[in-house]
């Protein structure tokens, strides 16, 4: 079997790739080119000059070809741009999944498929798992990398053309695979951040690609203006208000208006919440008819929670908690779980 392995240039994807090869695939590097809005990338951020160059290196390596393909202009129009876009209706998205979504699942496999293979490969910490004509996604075997979370919108359709060869390692054992084979790789640094992001943050690009102008307005606190804001753009559900501008204990950001450019804070307790609703729903199970129960990770660092989950309308769940949740926040991802197995996942529209 042909495979495309995406290949960023770090140790995770390198060594996916070789992994492949020792099982016999046939095995085709690809490096997709991303970004470069600004001219330039920060260090420690995916998709560099430098990267593309590891990757090159690491291809030659190990004896595979080896190409870079352009989807500069896909991922603009389709994460970059929507990131904007979201961020200036007072959401806070969230692009990795995204990514894995569109620009890996969906264009990559088509690549793929025109040079004559039948799967892609890369280097995510979850694994794939199939039983006659069912397939499933579940956690990789490393808890503190598990990235599951991040691939939960890849439709099962999409899933049986996935390879994911890290995921049955923990971290520290593809290091010494790496080490093993003498890739220079071994030891690199993890990429850190968002991949367009600047040096100052996300908040530049939002200013530069933002599609309608920047929503400026008022920070408000029991009623109370603390001070005027330059950006909605620059807040999200649960963020601190800094000490200056408020009373001498913290206070976070509780809801945003994208209408009015209110932002209005609160104590920790007044951004629990008890349920919340998830729309867009992607299911790897028949879509449930009635309430089950599940866990759920309302964020990627977030602790899993037990929760029930009631259909509420064609792919629209109302999920309530077993205990109140911090910063329930629109527009991230909320991913279902059964043990280590992802039954579905879709947005926050809202807590509760």
């Amino acid at each position: 079997m042909k495979i495309v392995a995406a290949m960023s240039g770090g140790v995770d994807s390198t060594v996916a790739a070789a992994l492949l090869l020792e099982k016999g695939f046939e095995v085709v590097g690809v490096t997709m080119r991303l970004w470069d809005g600004f001219g330039e990338t920060p260090p420690r951020r995916c998709c560099s000059p430098e990267d593309i160059e590891s990757a090159v290196q690491m291809a030659r390596v190990l004896g595979i070809h080896h190409e870079i393909v352009d989807f500069r202009e896909e991922f603009f129009k389709n994460i970059v741009q929507r990131f904007c876009d979201e961020y200036l209706q007072g959401l806070t998205p969230n692009p990795c999944v995204v990514c894995n979504e569109v620009i890996k699942s969906q264009f990559l496999l088509e690549y793929a498929k025109r040079v004559g293979a039948e799967a892609i490969a890369t280097g995510h910490y979850a694994i794939v798992k199939s039983s006659g004509e069912a397939i499933g996604l579940f956690k990789g075997v490393d808890e503190g990398k598990d990235q599951s979370y991040f691939l939960h919108r890849i439709p099962p359709l999409r899933l049986k053309h996935l390879f994911l060869p890290a995921g049955t390692f923990k971290k520290e054992e593809i290091r010494q695979i790496a080490r093993k084979m003498n890739l220079k790789v071994a030891s690199k640094a993890e990429s850190q951040e968002l991949c367009f992001a600047t040096p100052k943050g996300y908040s530049e690009v939002v200013e530069r690609f933002g599609r309608v102008n920047i929503i400026k307005g008022l920070v408000i606190y029991k009623g109370k203006v603390l001070y005027e804001h330059n950006g909605i753009h620059n807040f999200t559900i649960g963020k601190r208000c800094g000490y200056k501008h408020g009373p001498n204990h913290r206070i976070f950001v509780k809801s945003i208006d994208p209408e009015t450019g209110i932002v209005e804070a609160g104590e920790r307790e007044d951004l629990l919440s008890n349920s919340m609703v998830v729309k867009d729903v992607v299911w790897h199970i028949p879509e449930p008819e009635k309430m089950i129960e599940c866990t759920v990770k309302i964020r990627y660092r977030s602790k899993e929670v037990k929760a029930l989950l009631e259909p509420v309308g064609a792919s629209k769940v109302f999920v309530k908690f077993s205990e109140p949740q911090f910063a329930v926040t629109p527009g991230q991802a909320a991913v279902f779980y059964s043990d280590r197995m992802i039954i579905g996942g879709g947005w926050i529209d809202k807590g509760g």
